[in-house]
């Protein structure tokens, strides 16, 4: 197994068991081979962390967060994580 996909399925199951996995905390780290997609990706990332309402977040922020996931799995269909996230979102 090629040692990115070792990435991407450590970091979706650290997400799947709650360990904390924000972009901004890890600057630098590669998601995906396909910088058009690993850049919309941290982007989206962004997004979501400002969606959740209970902590002053918006609606809007998640439906961007969405549509940029979209976008980065478009640009790579393998990447794993984008689709995790996407379904969190």
């Amino acid at each position: 197994m090629k040692p990115y996909v070792l990435t991407v399925l450590a970091a979706a199951l650290a997400l799947a068991l709650g360990a904390p996995s924000r972009a901004q905390e890890r600057p630098g780290v590669v998601y995906s081979h396909n910088a058009q997609a690993n850049a919309l990706f941290l982007k989206a990332r962004d997004y979501l962390g400002t969606s959740d309402p209970r902590v002053g977040g918006k609606l809007e922020n998640a439906r961007a967060a969405i549509r940029l996931y979209e976008q980065a799995v478009n640009a790579d269909p393998r990447f794993a994580l984008a689709y995790v996230d996407m379904a969190r979102a």
